[in-house]
């Protein structure tokens, strides 16, 4: 979503306006007597209580690539670097694709998967993949790839710049504009993040059913197994396995808060 149509319905968030008529005013400049300091003390407190540590703020991304190496590291899993990208902003939030690559023994991939639930953070699983070879049988290749969320903010300084551009108002009343953006930013944020905590518990409870006898029979018999939130856990031979290549029954979870 633009600046501007941020800007808009976070104010008519905050001063119950409709926003469609703030979309419509914002074309032409906006001319206001004064600044209202109550107005943009109550925009700044709402702003601020809408804030929630559930964010994957840059702070809270390098605690999260910390407590993941902790987990690897304990359960005696080789990881390198997660890597935390962007992956587009949709009304209002941000989806962060998290991707990681281990190695090490396959059956210490549902105590793994486990402490994700464990976080303030929806971590919702999109992807996971097992190489397993009879010969190593604890020096398998393991890829997960899953989505987290982030509100999307304004810059303040080049939201302020484009608010002195093109508005003829106070100072003052830029602020409660920005005010009204962020708020607007992290409520929307709230609810999308409230339907992730939902869908991340269920993929986590299907994995955790879905996943110990496959990866048994994956670490004996060198099999490649993957599993997708929308296809489910599929399992196909691998060099040195035997057998045809096979799906499994387990159904997919599925869910508007999932990797869209």
């Amino acid at each position: 979503m633009g600046a501007a149509a941020a800007v808009a319905l976070g104010c008519g968030l905050l001063l119950g306006v409709g926003a469609a008529a703030l979309l419509g005013a914002w074309t032409a400049p906006v001319h206001v007597d004064r600044a209202d300091p109550a107005l943009l003390e109550a925009a700044q407190r709402a702003a601020a209580r809408a804030r929630s540590p559930a964010a994957l703020t840059p702070e809270a991304e390098l605690a999260l690539r910390a407590y993941l190496n902790l987990v690897a590291t304990e359960l005696g899993l080789l990881s390198e670097p997660a890597h935390f990208v962007p992956a587009g902003v949709d009304g209002g939030v941000e989806r962060v694709v998290l991707r990681w690559t281990l190695r090490g023994d396959p059956l210490d991939l549902p105590p793994l998967l486990a402490a994700f639930q464990h976080q303030r953070h929806a971590i919702l699983i999109d992807r996971v993949e097992v190489r397993a070879e009879p010969a190593q049988p604890r020096g398998a290749s393991i890829r997960l790839r899953a989505t987290l969320f982030r509100p999307w903010l304004p810059d303040r300084d080049h939201m302020l710049a484009v608010l002195r551009t093109r508005a003829a108002t106070p100072v003052g009343q830029h602020r409660v504009l920005l005010a009204a953006a962020e708020l607007y930013g992290w409520r929307r944020f709230a609810e999308v993040e409230a339907a992730g905590l939902v869908e991340a518990r269920a993929r986590g409870a299907d994995l955790q059913r879905a996943l110990p006898a496959a990866l048994v029979a994956a670490r004996e018999q060198g099999e490649i197994l993957r599993w997708a939130a929308d296809s489910g856990l599929i399992r196909a031979a691998g060099a040195g396995a035997s057998g045809p290549s096979l799906r499994t029954g387990v159904a997919p979870t599925t869910s508007s808060a999932g990797d869209r």
